[in-house]
């Protein structure tokens, strides 16, 4: 007599070659879903932490260097950055360790005046370094009467230098991002 179907040991082939390409087509899919989180993580980090380099150079690029700050004892790396704006206050740029905001231990801060500092850093990145590196080390805008010139011809600069981790929810997620640019100051008096 002849049956129509499929046998037993058919049928458990066929499960077990299901399963088997299951399993494949899942652990793909779970490694992408990974891979994707991570690099949209670290994206989102780079991103505030190049927009938070951004806002430094615009007020280096927009200020004056204040040498008198630092009272000609520039000595390199610098971890505040002291500038001088069109109002005649003085600019303060740094790292600050107390604890920005919930789960940030460090962050970037700005004080302008005598008005309160201001967090210019995301909530989603902790900064482990800042330093800045002003070159020339004397002070161009100073004119030395001894010498009959200025103590610097060169045009005022600032390297920046940034280290940040990016705070994730998940260990595999973090992130160090390092960031270094440098900037001319537009304010070069004579």
């Amino acid at each position: 007599m002849n049956q129509r179907g499929f046998s037993l040991i058919e049928m458990l082939v066929v499960m077990a070659l299901f399963l088997t390409l299951m399993l494949v087509v899942s652990d793909i899919f779970l490694s992408v879903s990974l891979t994707q989180r991570k690099i949209l993580t670290g994206q989102r980090a780079m991103n505030d932490l190049q927009y938070n380099v951004e806002q430094i150079v615009q007020q280096t690029r927009m200020n004056k260097i204040d040498y008198d700050y630092y009272n000609d004892q520039i000595t390199h790396p610098i971890d505040k950055l002291a500038l001088i704006n069109e109002n005649d206050e003085t600019v303060l740029i740094y790292k600050y360790d107390e604890g920005c905001a919930p789960e940030v231990l460090s962050c970037i801060l700005q004080k302008v005046g005598n008005d309160d500092a201001f967090v210019l850093s995301s909530n989603n990145i902790e900064i482990e370094k800042l330093d800045f590196y002003i070159l020339p080390k004397e002070s161009p805008y100073q004119f030395d009467e001894l010498q009959g010139e200025y103590k610097s011809d060169n045009q005022p600069q600032v390297i920046i230098v940034v280290q940040g981790k990016t705070l994730a929810l998940h260990e595999e997620d973090v992130k160090t991002i390092n960031l270094q640019t440098t900037v001319s100051s537009r304010y070069y008096e004579r």
